[in-house]
């Protein structure tokens, strides 16, 4: 069918390939200026350089693209020279032999129409736009350099949704982060649960002052064998002595990120003062910010750091922060989610405090508690935001 075909329309299958090169070239010119401004794409490998590109020394896309362009062009012309000699030799042997002389014709003819659509095509699009054949990022016009569009272009960091950094662990005992219950006390219900993050694994522990160990042991997931949410019955009836702090943490991991959350009881029949957080405020690790403050846990302030960010950042730091903060009638305060192990103190005021580094991108929660002799325990929240 082919070959019957072929001796019915001689030259036309060539004829077809060469108009479909024709507009694959046209194309190649029209999308260049849109994947010029993609970044490099580095190829190790030796190329020889066609006309003005030479992926030895520049590998943009924008040069690959016209490396190429240049490459079938090239090619195009010595397979339209080739053809001219063999259809040359074959009519000069053809002899009295019409078919063989009318064959080589059409490979002469063919072969000049075809080189002249493949150079036509760099004509076709200077005909449609001059500069679609400028190859560079120049082509596409920034919006923003417009004076006129100024205030549309300002450069505004977005709070980025849940995602990596952005996970929380929350315990809560009868509903509430701290609780006071009388002595003797009863039975309590923890809450927990470890939200945004990817395949966490979780331990939880109870710690009792001073010790128990019936209690202690009730709330017990050891070496990452706590469910990532759940509730349990803790009785707190064997309790030691009037007054006693009971502390449920659970510490979460997911990849490099380790997020802890706690609550506790304070089992006294005694009416002391309840602790208070007077100031909890962060700033960069070269304090060249101003200190800024936190606020209450679900209502916390989000500040964006950090420097490899092209805009302008609350937090000027390649990525580490340092907090302060201080309380009243507060005999110890800790850290949770990303500030778990990071506080010592009832108080720090100062910049002295080892750096925190920001490692994860989007939304880090960093949580200050303090205990005292009285609850409700005190709780400030601050969210630094890395940018992407």
């Amino acid at each position: 069918m082919y070959k019957s075909f072929y001796k019915k329309v001689p030259g036309r299958y060539t004829i077809v390939m060469k108009h479909s090169l024709f507009l694959l070239l046209i194309a190649i010119g029209i999308l260049i200026p849109h994947f010029a401004v993609v970044q490099a794409i580095t190829l190790n490998l030796d190329y020889p350089k066609f006309g003005p590109f030479d992926l030895n020394v520049n590998q943009s896309l924008p040069e690959i693209i016209g490396f190429f362009y240049y490459f079938i062009v090239g090619i195009s012309g010595l397979a339209a020279f080739v053809m001219l000699v063999w259809g040359g030799v074959q009519w000069l042997t053809s002899g009295a032999i019409p078919s063989q002389a009318g064959e080589a014709r059409d490979k002469i003819k063919n072969a000049i129409i075809g080189l002249l659509l493949v150079l036509a095509s760099f004509l076709v699009i200077q005909v449609i736009n001059p500069e679609l054949t400028i190859i560079g990022g120049d082509v596409l016009v920034d919006p923003c350099s417009d004076p006129a569009n100024a205030a549309k272009c300002t450069l505004k960091p977005a709070v980025l949704p849940a995602g990596p950094g952005s996970g929380s662990v929350s315990v809560t005992v009868d509903g509430q982060p701290s609780i006071q219950v009388p002595f003797p006390a009863s039975t309590v219900t923890v809450k927990w649960s470890a939200t945004n993050m990817s395949n966490p694994v979780c331990t939880a522990t109870t710690d009792s002052n001073p010790f128990d160990g019936t209690i202690v042991g009730q709330w017990n997931y050891p070496n990452g064998t706590a469910p990532i949410s759940g509730t349990a019955s803790v009785n707190l009836s064997s309790a030691p002595s009037d007054p006693t702090t009971v502390d449920f943490t659970l510490s979460c991991e997911s990849g490099v990120e380790t997020i802890v959350g706690a609550a506790s009881v304070l089992i006294s029949s005694g009416a002391g003062t309840p602790p208070t957080i007077t100031q909890f405020d962060v700033t960069d690790d070269n304090n060249t910010t101003t200190w800024l403050p936190g606020g209450p846990v679900g209502s916390a302030p989000t500040y964006t750091c950090c420097g490899s960010f092209p805009g302008p950042t609350d937090i000027p730091t390649s990525s580490d922060v340092r907090f302060r903060w201080g309380s009243t009638n507060a005999t110890q305060c800790d850290g949770q989610n990303k500030l778990f192990g990071q506080v010592s103190g009832v108080s720090n005021p100062g910049t002295s405090k080892q750096a925190i580094p920001i490692t994860s991108f989007g939304p880090n929660i960093f949580t200050l508690r303090c205990q005292g002799t009285a609850v409700p325990d005190a709780f400030m929240e601050i969210i630094v935001n890395k940018i992407q």
